[in-house]
């Protein structure tokens, strides 16, 4: 079960938007909080070019109840059987240049590669934040002559040294942008779906539902995922850049 909630505003005319984002993750034996400041700044080149920029850095706990861990040998010596947790810091930075309707972007996940170390009988043992390389393309086609209505392509390559490459395949519809409809295939893990709807001018809600499609989907099964998200800024500032900037933040997290 996770969840999360996140704060994150565009700061005029500096093309600045600031954000923060708190979560907890429970899984089994383990589970995490997290808290985390974010910074995204937005370089406009010329008309039809823009550099985008964002950091988030925060402090993660990460626990771990052993107790809970079903092994052939419960009196195993090496065992650890109490419950532990340490704390790390984790961060993500991420750069993308858009040129019109396309977007081609990087990101680093777990950037800084921390480590959790767990100490008992007489032995250690470390939880490794692997440092992940990310890279997007994505474009934007606008089906009607009023640029209102879109269908975006957006494939994505996760790349973590020591372990097999990953890929997503997404096609998102945008209506107006008050109705968002996506579909996505990560490779060797999930097909989902997920909608959003803008009720009004500071309301949005919306719903992901995800299959695993790997080996562990006997374990893991579905996965379901809901948001709420509030505007204070009540339309004042302008509704396409607030998008802009969090999605960007967002997208580090």
């Amino acid at each position: 079960v996770t969840t999360a909630v996140t704060f994150d505003a565009p700061i005029k005319p500096k093309n600045i938007g600031l954000g923060l984002s708190l979560y907890n993750d429970q899984t089994d034996f383990n589970d995490r909080i997290g808290a985390y400041g974010a910074f995204a700044y937005n370089v406009k080149i010329n008309d039809d070019q823009n550099l985008l920029f964002g950091l988030s850095a925060g402090f993660l706990e990460n626990r771990i109840d052993f107790s809970k861990i079903v092994v052939k040998d419960v009196n195993d010596p090496a065992l650890f059987t109490n419950y532990q947790k340490e704390k790390a810091l984790d961060g993500t930075f991420g750069i993308a240049y858009r040129w019109k309707d396309l977007q081609f972007g990087v990101a680093v996940p777990q950037i800084f590669a921390s480590s959790f170390e767990y100490t008992g009988n007489n032995s250690r043992t470390y939880y490794q934040l692997s440092r992940h390389y990310m890279a997007s393309l994505e474009y934007a086609i606008f089906v009607n002559s009023e640029r209102t209505i879109s269908l975006t392509p957006l494939f994505l390559v996760r790349y973590m040294p020591e372990a097999p490459m990953q890929f997503d395949v997404n096609l998102i519809f945008n209506w107006r942008n008050i109705a968002f409809l996506a579909a996505s295939y990560r490779s060797n893990y999930s097909i989902g779906v997920n909608a959003r709807v803008k009720i009004n001018k500071r309301i949005s809600v919306g719903y992901t539902y995800d299959i695993i499609s790997s080996s562990i989907n006997k374990h893991s099964g579905i996965s379901h995922e809901v948001l709420v998200g509030y505007s204070f800024s009540g339309g004042a500032v302008d509704e396409s850049e607030l998008e802009e900037l969090q999605d960007k933040i967002d997208s580090l997290n």
